[in-house]
């Protein structure tokens, strides 16, 4: 299952791909030393992040999510100021914990917000999404 499945079946609020990714994710790639999975990438290419439940994945665009009208963090304010040397991406956020790509072990996880952390691994971002909807 893709992660455009996994979040169509949770009513996950999409927004329009951006048109920036390309050199968002680049930039991206550039200041954490760690370049995004493909599956994300595609993910990106479908919707340029998306809220759904108490989550959130973050983009390459702030958009304004409903019905509370919350502006979402893109990915590069999401990893501003975090060192490189840790190798890890924020992806976005749930109610307690972050969602991270760690790029030593190439897995998706959920990670602790103070210090990135993972406690929770998965091998996809797919698998990660569906532990979230339990």
């Amino acid at each position: 299952m893709n992660v455009a499945t996994v979040l169509k079946a949770q009513n996950a609020q999409l927004f329009p791909p951006s048109r920036e990714s390309n050199s968002a994710l680049e930039d991206l790639a550039r200041t954490q030393g760690v370049e995004l999975p493909p599956e994300y990438r595609q993910f990106l290419a479908f919707s340029d992040g998306a809220m759904f439940g108490e989550t959130c994945l973050y983009g390459c665009e702030p958009h304004i999510a409903q019905p509370h009208s919350s502006v979402t963090m893109t990915l590069d304010e999401a990893n501003e100021g975090r060192p490189a040397a840790r190798q890890a991406v924020v992806l976005g956020a749930s109610s307690e914990d972050l969602v991270v790509f760690d790029g030593q072990s190439g897995k998706f996880a959920l990670a602790d917000r103070i210090d990135l952390d993972p406690f929770d691994s998965f091998d996809s971002l797919s698998a990660l999404l569906l532990s979230l909807e339990s």
